[in-house]
């Protein structure tokens, strides 16, 4: 199981070979959730940004206009 605490994580001593880089999977998780809770909200505050705008006056055609190909 992933969220199990290993004996092996709190361990101060060094294996021969290990170079100290291995990190704790819950860590790597947590690290995922805030990231991904950092980019739903982002998401949610600039879509709600951007419906809430007035539309601009020269995304529109006036009718009177020709389109000529």
């Amino acid at each position: 199981m992933r969220w199990t605490i290993s004996p092996g994580l709190g361990r101060s001593d060094k294996s021969p070979g290990h170079d100290g880089t291995e990190h704790d999977p819950r860590q790597l998780d947590m690290l995922c959730i805030i990231a991904l809770v950092i980019v739903i909200i982002g998401a949610w505050r600039y879509l709600a940004d951007s419906t809430t705008l007035p539309p601009t006056t020269t995304s529109y055609i006036v009718p009177s206009q020709s389109v000529h190909w």
